[in-house]
Parts: structure tokens; sequence; C-alpha cells
């Protein structure tokens, strides 16, 4: 409950640059758009600015199905073998661009 007001003013700062919809009680949206899952919330500081806040939503949440979340996570969905990801070193990275 610390950051309430931190999360209400991301996602309002978000809704007025038309990046969300919104506010809905869970009723109205899934009048709208049916059963939906959500994730946690993180509020962390962000690095080297003072009174200012990266909010991050965990997909990978639950990491395992279990009773209270009886729903796999929302990345659990994504097959990663379509969006293949690869490291390079600095060196081939500097060659490509």
């Amino acid at each position: 409950m610390e950051f309430v007001k931190v999360v209400l003013g991301i996602v309002m700062a978000e809704v007025k640059k038309g990046r969300y919809i919104g506010p809905f009680t869970w009723k109205e949206l899934e009048d709208l758009i049916g059963p939906f899952q959500t994730s946690p919330l993180l509020v962390i500081p962000k690095p080297g600015q003072p009174d200012k806040y990266l909010l991050i939503q965990n997909l990978s949440y639950p990491y395992s199905v279990f009773t209270a979340f009886p729903n796999p996570a929302i990345n659990s969905d994504i097959d990663s073998t379509k969006f293949p990801c690869t490291w390079g070193t600095f060196a081939a990275v500097s060659l490509v661009i």
C-alpha cells in the first residue's frame, strides 16, 4: 500500500497519453472482454532519479501453477521457439551496425 499514489500516478499518466484505457472495475472489464487474468505489479525506484519510479508487471508469475493461482503465467502461452533471442559480443554487434 506504500506506493498506491505512485501506481495511480503512473497509470493516469498512461491513460492521459492514450496508452491505457479505463480505469475499469473488474466487473466492467469482464463485461467488455470476458474472463481475464492479471499479473503482479512491482514498483522500483528509477536508478539515479530520486522520487521517480518504474512500474513492472511480472508476466511470468506464477512460476508454477498452484492452488492459490490455478492459471499459468501469461508468458507461458508464448512459444519462445517463434521468437528466438541470441546475444552477441560487442565486436559482433558493432560489425552489424
